[in-house]
């Protein structure tokens, strides 16, 4: 299972892939870690029904009726779908892609290994990240422009406190992985 760092780079990888607007970045990047809220829900598995293609379409269509925006529809559905196929390529905690159809979960490559684990990790990090840096060397655009709308439209304090409640929400969401790894 990537970590949500990596979810991020990727969500920032594929809505730059969409549009250059820092606004579809932001919501890229969000929509690249939602999925990943089930761990703050009290009562919810990590990896249950929120983990599924049902609910993914099902939160894409809510954007969409909320927002009228097709583009948002699209980066929505891909960037959540992506994720999950993120968590099935290699992961403990297998995604139940037919639920409600079937509780049967599935994953490409269920690893125990936690070396193993944060090679695939590494790796999934690299990819974009190489990608942005190149991108920016070449055609001067800055990777931080999303960073620049939010910082125009959210008043600093706002915003400084959400980027860190959210770093260190990261922060231990990944140490709790880990720590489940290496304890199971």
């Amino acid at each position: 299972m990537p970590n949500p760092i990596t979810h991020l780079i990727w969500g920032y990888f594929i809505a730059r892939g969409f549009s250059k607007d820092p606004k579809y970045l932001a919501f890229g990047m969000l929509f690249a870690i939602c999925l990943d809220f089930d761990y703050l829900i009290p009562g919810v598995a990590h990896h249950g029904w929120i983990h599924t293609p049902l609910f993914v379409m099902g939160l894409s269509a809510m954007i969409w009726l909320v927002s009228r925006d097709k583009l948002l529809l699209a980066l929505s559905l891909s960037i959540m779908m992506t994720h999950l196929v993120f968590d099935t390529i290699a992961t403990q905690d297998p995604i139940m892609w037919l639920w409600p159809v079937s509780t049967e979960a599935y994953a490409l490559w269920t690893i125990s290994d936690l070396a193993a684990l944060v090679v695939i990790k590494v790796y999934l990090i690299l990819i974009p990240v190489m990608w942005i840096w190149e991108t920016w060397k070449r055609t001067g655009e800055s990777p931080m422009a999303v960073f620049e709308w939010l910082d125009a439209r959210i008043p600093r304090p706002v915003l400084y406190g959400a980027a860190a409640s959210a770093g260190a929400l990261l922060v231990f969401v990944w140490y709790t992985d880990y720590m489940w790894m290496l304890t199971a």
